[in-house]
């Protein structure tokens, strides 16, 4: 399994080390490093992502993608999965050539730690799913954790910079967010760093109910997810995060809602 595992690991490098692949270039050394043979056959490549319904703006940039892999003569195609589908393939059987969908991300820069230190290579799950390795970055990312001011931003810069190099994972967009909140029903809203407001995401289309005039939305837990890292614990409620709520489709006031697991601190919504 284990070496299963790296024929698809060093695949995925060749195809990302064609560089340019997403402008729709690629050169010829990169497209025999992605072979795995000295045969003419077409070089094939499928792009795992969400359906349009789940996540519109992945399939349009996966389609983007299979365009300019065409382009250069590489025979690409689009697997739509659900998200359990889509994250077992990534996460758990590292299963896939190259995927296109959305990822969470944490202010805080330790956050990369498990995303990008090689301890995690070897296991499934959301650390490290790109089973990278570099003694370098692993140095980086134990280095900041005892460091702090501008001694930790210089090497976090470093850091960054080592990934840039690297590139285990190709950053497409950061999708612009918009938060509102009404004064009139909330106050003390400013008084916490924009980190620790965040979170009861909604990820998809509410629904709505003609008959008794409702719309049911289901949000998500609170950002950051882990209740230690947002100055709470788990008997804290951080209220309509990880809920259902009924509101009213002509004011929009809440006239219900149910929260299912209150101080959620394990990503259940996933």
């Amino acid at each position: 399994m284990s070496d299963l595992i790296g024929e698809r690991i060093n695949r995925r490098t060749a195809l990302v080390a064609g560089g340019g692949v997403i402008a729709g270039t690629i050169g010829g050394s990169a497209l025999h490093r992605i072979t795995t043979d000295n045969t003419t056959n077409q070089v094939s490549v499928t792009i795992l992502t969400l359906p349009t319904d789940n996540d519109r703006r992945s399939i349009e940039m996966a389609r983007a993608f299979e365009k300019a892999l065409r382009a250069v003569g590489i025979n690409a195609s689009i697997e739509p999965h659900s998200e359990a589908e889509l994250l077992r393939a990534i996460l758990l059987e590292h299963d896939f050539d190259c995927y296109v969908t959305r990822r969470h991300s944490e202010p805080d820069p330790d956050s990369l730690y498990e995303m990008f230190h090689s301890s995690y290579a070897p296991e499934a799950g959301w650390q490290n799913p790109f089973g990278f390795t570099n003694t370098k970055v692993d140095e980086l990312l134990e280095q900041q954790r005892s460091m702090d001011g501008d001694e930790r931003t210089e090497t976090v810069n470093e850091l960054l910079n080592q990934l840039a190099q690297t590139h285990p994972v190709v950053p497409i967009c950061v999708p612009a967010e918009r938060r509102v909140v009404r004064t009139d029903r909330f106050d003390g809203w400013g008084d916490y760093p924009l980190e620790l407001r965040g979170g009861a995401d909604i990820w998809i289309t509410g629904s709505w109910d003609p008959e008794l005039g409702l719309v049911y939305f289901g949000t998500a837990q609170a950002k950051p997810w882990m209740a230690a890292s947002r100055g709470l614990t788990t008997a804290d409620s951080t209220l309509y995060a990880n809920s259902t709520l009924a509101l009213d489709v002509d004011d929009g006031r809440i006239v219900w809602y149910r929260q299912h697991v209150p101080g959620e601190t394990l990503d259940m919504d996933e």
